[in-house]
């Protein structure tokens, strides 16, 4: 496995280091998995392509700070520097961010003010950076301002807490990447760090109660689907197995709730829902197949290398046989469109249904979403057992 990470990291290097897309979702993502690389296995090329990449991102700063969020704005290069310190490529990151933290703050401020708790576009993504640096002055205010925020702006009925899909009032969002669950993880993860503020337990109760009132009664092949509209109190009945939407991140959340909330009843209900999960194989996952080179996709949101990682993790918190062997399923299936995937010399164009009048439609190689990143993170972890990377994507 280790060979197939040396290759990805070699076919993107050159690319990257252009940094023509300097956000987390495209060059910055792959100096993660670089930084990642070098601080797991102590190979130096790694650290020195990670300082060549950094150099290059620094040249071009200046001109792409522009807000986005976590993955696409100038919100996850602080987050990225942190963790490079972490990972030894620097020795003190207070050089590169005390100019920007100020910039940082501010754009937090204005999604509490407009209610944008999304994870790659709005606050908990940008809020990682402090939850990483809790020895800042602003970190204590700034996670009780979020609370104030999530607790007033919540949607509360008979089924529970909840918050309404963006632009679309009467539907609840049922993905880790944007929606309920999300937040519900996030909250997971401040009463873990120890934060004591009581709306934490009042907000996770009731959220936990909405999405078991939400679960699906006599599922056939989901617990959950993409999304529930309360007015009506139904769900869209299917998902996919993925990182960003169904039954898989469900499960993920239900157990790390009951792990860090010391609460049987959660963990219980998240192995329920991973009888469901693990029925499940490639022919019905949902995972999208690129049909003119004959391989599922492999990328980390929708793809094979978001559910190995996420059934890997999962099975760190409930360790058992049968789901480390639906893992080893997973894996094999990863490796396997993997090395297709890598064997591809040309652009691989995108399924006919995704393809624009305009132009043809690319696979993004170095996205760390979509693309070849992601999946090296992924693989890095499997390969070395090491995960501390993976808190942008509130797999903690």
């Amino acid at each position: 496995m280790k060979k197939i990470i040396a290759q990805i990291a070699d076919e993107l290097f050159e690319n990257c280091r252009q940094m023509n897309a300097p956000t987390i979702e495209y060059d910055l993502g792959y100096l993660l998995f670089i930084a990642t690389f070098y601080k797991y296995s102590k190979e130096e090329k790694y650290k020195k392509r990670s300082q060549v990449l950094l150099e290059e991102f620094l040249n071009v700063f200046e001109d792409n700070a522009e807000s986005g969020g976590l993955f696409i704005g100038f919100e996850g290069a602080i987050w990225v520097i942190h963790y490079l310190e972490k990972c030894g490529i620097i020795d003190d990151k207070k050089f590169y961010v005390e100019d920007i933290e100020d910039y940082l703050i501010q754009s937090i401020k204005l999604d509490f003010k407009t209610n944008n708790f999304d994870l790659l576009y709005g606050s908990i993504g940008k809020l990682q950076y402090f939850l990483e640096t809790p020895e800042h002055p602003d970190t204590n205010n700034l996670v009780n301002e979020m609370i104030q925020s999530l607790y007033q702006s919540k949607t509360e009925t008979k089924l529970g807490i909840f918050w309404d899909e963006d632009g679309a009032k009467g539907i609840v969002n049922l993905g880790l990447a944007h929606g309920t669950p999300g937040v519900l993880i996030f909250l997971t993860r401040l009463k873990e760090l120890g934060y004591q503020n009581p709306l934490i337990n009042t907000l996770a109760e009731g959220i936990m109660k909405g999405l078991l009132n939400m679960k699906q009664k006599g599922a056939n092949m989901c617990c959950f689907g993409d999304a529930y509209t309360y007015v009506e109190e139904n769900t869209r009945n299917y998902s996919r197995l993925a990182w960003c939407y169904g039954d898989l991140g469900i499960m993920f959340a239900f157990l790390y709730a009951g792990e860090i909330f010391d609460n049987k009843k959660w963990r219980e209900e998240g192995i329920k829902i991973g009888e469901y999960v693990f029925a499940r194989g490639i022919s019905d996952s949902g995972i999208i197949h690129f049909d003119d080179y004959s391989y599922f996709d492999t990328g980390f949101c929708h793809g094979l290398a978001g559910i190995t990682y996420l059934t890997y993790r999962i099975n760190q918190i409930v360790k058992d046989p049968e789901i480390q062997k639906r893992h080893e399923y997973w894996k094999k299936e990863l490796l396997k469109n993997l090395n297709i995937q890598l064997n591809i010399e040309n652009d691989v164009l995108q399924p006919w249904w995704r393809q624009l009048e305009e132009k043809p439609s690319v696979l993004d190689k170095p996205s760390i979403l979509n693309g070849l990143s992601g999946v090296g993170l992924a693989l890095l972890s499997l390969e070395y057992e090491e995960s501390d990377w993976s808190n942008i994507f509130l797999i903690y």
